[in-house]
């Protein structure tokens, strides 16, 4: 293909990206999670992304990446030395995709880890590496209150960028909070709470434990103050421990 062509065919398939890069563009099947995705030019001469499911149909491929539908954060990515001059061959773009793959599930894994460690299930979560003055402060607030494995905060600016939340203003009588919960030192859990602030909540390990767990199981519905006051009193009474 020539230079001029295939930059057409990248522009074309950038489009495909913008406008439905969650699936195939031949077949419509939704790219799985940690896949790879080929782009390129179909026998009928028309610009395709597709996944695995329709790799055939490609009669020449100019890119080649993975698709993920989880966010990570804090992550640099890079091919090789970026002084490099020569472009990459074809077993080489494969082995560097390998290895992306590899990253990915290898974060996965972890977040997977730390999310059973941290008793949150069904929930959808991300692993953070990032610097940011929120892990900084949470990190100091732990170490400053050591009895403590719970903190309910206001979020930091920026801190809910990228979330759903960021899109969808507090109901009228509420406010978005960071539940944040300790497993280890250095490794932590975050949920965001949809505070009715006329409900007072003293800041009390076992209530922001119990408010914590109804929350994680929650899902994004409505916690129930009922709920929340009941578990707090069993984690109370057994000292903090569920």
């Amino acid at each position: 293909m020539k230079p001029a062509a295939r930059r057409r065919v990248e522009r074309q398939i950038t489009g495909l990206m913008a406008e439905d890069g969650d699936r195939c563009s031949e077949c419509k099947t939704p790219f799985p999670h940690n896949s790879r995705t080929f782009g390129g030019v179909t026998a009928g001469g028309s610009a395709a992304l597709v996944g695995e499911c329709c790799r055939s149909k490609l009669k020449e491929t100019v890119l080649s990446g993975v698709y993920v539908d989880n966010r990570y954060q804090g992550l640099p990515f890079g091919v090789g030395d970026n002084q490099r001059q020569a472009p990459l061959t074809s077993d080489e773009i494969s082995q560097e995709i390998d290895a992306m793959q590899q990253t990915f599930k290898g974060i996965d894994q972890k977040t997977e880890s730390i999310k059973a460690k941290g008793g949150v299930t069904g929930k959808r979560t991300q692993l953070n590496t990032a610097d940011s003055v929120w892990k900084d402060d949470d990190a100091q607030w732990f170490k400053a209150n050591r009895s403590r494995a719970h903190r309910l905060r206001a979020p930091f600016p920026g801190e809910l960028e990228g979330r759903p939340e960021s899109k969808a203003p507090a109901p009228a009588g509420h406010e978005y909070q960071m539940l944040v919960r300790q497993i280890e030192s250095g490794v932590r859990l975050r949920l965001v709470f949809c505070r009715n602030v006329g409900v007072s909540l003293p800041d009390a390990e076992p209530l922001i434990h119990a408010l914590f767990d109804v929350v994680a199981a929650s899902e994004g519905g409505v916690v129930s103050s009922a709920q929340v006051a009941e578990l707090a009193m069993r984690y109370a009474g057994a000292g903090g421990r569920n």
